[in-house]
């Protein structure tokens, strides 16, 4: 059922052309730059957004999410995120052989724009589907947000 609300949701956005944002914060403090000010937002627009939360439970394998079918040139902006507990998340499938691997420590992203200089886009192939991993004893969550162009 998730896929097909996804499936509609994909489709009717590219019908109409919205546009979706997601804003950048950065601020680094350090001790002795008492007065190094953070950078502004930073608005990265696109025609439409995937965006997943999934509890995977400790000790789990291969949880699947479907995603429909990303595109990587397509991609604007990202945010990958394990949040209470560290995951090995793959991309295509369970192994990656198709896909990527990111190892997520607990409370930690990875995450990419289009506008941040010199950096290049994580994702390096088109995505179907992430597969959550939880090796360890505390429960966590997975978040995926990922902005994209038509």
């Amino acid at each position: 059922m998730r896929f097909v609300m996804q499936f509609v949701a994909a489709l009717f956005s590219l019908s109409f052309n919205f546009l979706v944002t997601h804003t950048w914060s950065t601020k680094v403090t350090i001790p002795g730059l008492t007065a190094l000010p953070a950078d502004a937002p930073l608005a990265v627009t696109g025609d439409y957004a995937v965006e997943v939360e999934q509890a995977v439970a400790a000790g789990t394998t291969n949880v699947e999410i479907d995603v429909g079918t990303i595109i990587a040139s397509k991609i604007q902006s990202i945010i990958i995120n394990a949040d209470l507990a560290a995951m090995d998340v793959y991309t295509n499938d369970a192994a990656g052989s198709t896909g990527q691997h990111f190892a997520l420590a607990a409370n930690k992203s990875v995450a990419w724009n289009n506008q941040l200089p010199n950096q290049v886009n994580p994702i390096t192939v088109n995505i179907t589907k992430f597969y959550a991993n939880n090796a360890g004893v505390k429960a966590g969550t997975f978040r995926v947000g990922i902005l994209l162009t038509s």
